[in-house]
């Protein structure tokens, strides 16, 4: 039996995963691949698809067997122990101080192209994102899932009307053959920014009505959905490449809607990315949330976070995420943290977290899935690869916190021998 209101159905999990995947990197990673690889991001956004299926495949067969708000953290510790649960939950909580303040920065970044913001009148906009997550957390599961309906269906009409717009035109870009393999590997390493999102996910698996069989349908075309629909956005940014020379990446999509469609339609895309970028913060703000809660539920974390209101919402879990979301958000701004590096090292620890979830497919999965698991595992160490030195971040942390483990162990014995040499 769930623990939490089941309120999902299948649609609102694709949209849900879908929204979670776009965010803001359909407005910014086909115009960076474009830009940097030419015709080669076409080969490269299929290729992503052939290397993420495995990744997908294997957390629905994950979620299939144990829907679980505890998510990655709980898949690690049924495979590898306590420790390595703990590991996990940890890693997920420190890519809150540097994925958290990027999201709200690219979130208010939309609004500043339509509105000049002081640096006062940008932290304000961040912090009141926040605080409509909050309010939207507290109605429950369903409210996100409807909104990000909305979203979805908002961003595939936008790709719809400019291909519509655009296509017909033909092909006028040179399909550029593939010299280097450099050029493909780079496009990639770009554009795994776009398959975060089915981690975030995993953590809903308690609130479908029928999770045995929406939870996987949903995360497997999701995740086809959504990478089509990047596709599409590459083909319409390449055509109309010498036309957004000198435009930022964030600004193509809407450059191209204002040429196209007008300048109303190149205002109202540029709200919808603020839209898209919330949406998809959003359901990480929930899942953190989620994660806290089902931690503390099964005596892992203090058992005041584990309060639920009369939604069935997690409350004081949220209360904290929110307030532990603000501290970071506030921190960042005062300390002016470059967004580029806060994006790297996110992507570093996101990295890792699939890596052991992965390896927990291999571990507790069987047949045909140990294999596609084992196969995830590998290119997950592929991405790892193409991250190189901004993986010192989620490196350090996790040398830290094992250390830290250790220690405290190591102080709880010697306490417990002396109490002992005492009585």
């Amino acid at each position: 039996m769930s623990r939490l209101k089941p309120q999902l159905g299948l649609f609102q999990g694709i949209a849900l995963l879908a929204t979670t995947m776009l965010g803001t990197g359909i407005f910014v990673v086909p115009a960076i691949t474009a830009e940097q690889t030419g015709s080669v991001s076409l080969l490269a956004w299929g290729v992503l698809l052939v290397l993420t299926l495995p990744i997908a495949f294997t957390f629905a067969a994950l979620g299939k067997k144990d829907p679980h708000a505890g998510g990655v953290p709980h898949i690690v510790g049924k495979a590898l122990g306590r420790s390595s649960e703990r590991l996990t939950a940890f890693l997920f909580f420190t890519i809150l101080p540097v994925g958290m303040p990027a999201s709200l920065v690219i979130g208010s970044d939309f609004i500043q192209a339509l509105i000049p913001l002081s640096a006062w009148q940008n932290l304000l906009l961040q912090l009141a994102m926040l605080a409509a997550m909050f309010v939207l957390g507290l109605i429950g599961a369903k409210a996100s899932g409807q909104l990000q309906v909305l979203i979805a269906a908002l961003i595939i009409a936008l790709i719809g009307a400019l291909w519509i717009t655009i296509a017909p035109k033909g092909i006028d870009f040179q399909i550029q053959p593939l010299h280097h393999v450099s050029s493909l590997t780079d496009a990639l390493g770009l554009m795994f920014w776009c398959v975060i999102g089915i981690e975030a996910f995993s953590h809903m698996g308690e609130e479908f009505r029928r999770p045995e069989r929406d939870f996987p349908l949903a995360l497997i075309i999701g995740t086809l959905v959504t990478l089509l629909i990047y596709w599409a956005a590459s083909v319409l940014v390449l055509k109309d490449l010498p036309l957004l020379v000198g435009a930022p990446s964030s600004a193509s999509l809407g450059k191209m809607a204002t040429i196209h469609l007008g300048p109303l339609t190149g205002t109202l895309v540029t709200v919808l990315g603020f839209l898209a970028c919330f949406a998809s913060t959003n359901v990480y703000v929930q899942g953190y949330a989620r994660l806290l809660w089902s931690m503390a539920d099964e005596g892992k974390l203090p058992q005041f976070l584990a309060k639920l209101n009369h939604n069935k919402v997690p409350v004081v879990s949220l209360i904290a995420i929110s307030i532990l979301s603000l501290i970071v958000t506030v921190g960042a701004w005062a300390l002016g943290l470059k967004l580029s590096q806060l994006l790297l090292y996110t992507n570093g620890n996101f990295i890792v977290i699939y890596l052991l979830a992965m390896i927990a497919g291999v571990i507790l999965l069987k047949g045909l899935q140990r294999y596609v698991a084992l196969g995830a595992a590998v290119i997950t160490l592929l991405f790892s690869y193409s991250l190189g030195h901004s993986m010192s971040y989620v490196i350090y942390l996790s040398i830290g916190f094992l250390l830290a483990v250790k220690l405290w162990q190591l102080f709880k014995h010697l306490g417990q021998n002396a109490s002992r040499q005492n009585n």
